[in-house]
C-alpha cells in the first residue's frame, strides 16, 4: 500500500481511535520490524505507562472505519503491548 505523504494541517483532525482500527502498512512493517525493535518498544512502553504519549499517532482514514498508520508505528506497538484500547 502506498501512502500519500502530501498531508497538510489544514485537512487534519485530532480524535481518539481504537487501536483495533489501526493498520500497519506493509511499507511500515518492512521499515519497523517488531521483532528487531523489541527492546526499544519495551522501553517506549515503559515511558508511555509513566508519562503518557505526548505525540499522537498520525493516520489516514480508510474505508470501514479503519486507519493506516503514517507516523507512529513503534508507539502503536508499544501501546498495544500495554493493552491500551485507544
Amino acid at each position: 500500500m502506498l501512502l500519500d505523504r502530501n498531508i497538510t494541517a489544514a485537512n487534519s483532525i485530532c480524535q481518539t481511535i481504537s487501536l483495533k482500527n489501526l493498520i500497519v502498512s506493509n511499507e511500515s512493517k518492512n521499515l519497523y520490524d517488531y521483532d528487531s525493535k523489541k527492546d526499544f518498544i519495551k522501553s517506549l512502553s515503559q515511558s508511555i505507562s509513566e508519562i503518557g504519549q505526548p505525540d499522537p499517532i498520525l493516520v489516514a482514514k480508510l474505508p470501514n472505519n479503519k486507519f493506516v498508520i503514517i507516523n507512529g508505528v513503534l508507539r502503536f506497538y508499544a501501546s498495544k503491548s500495554l493493552n491500551l484500547k485507544t
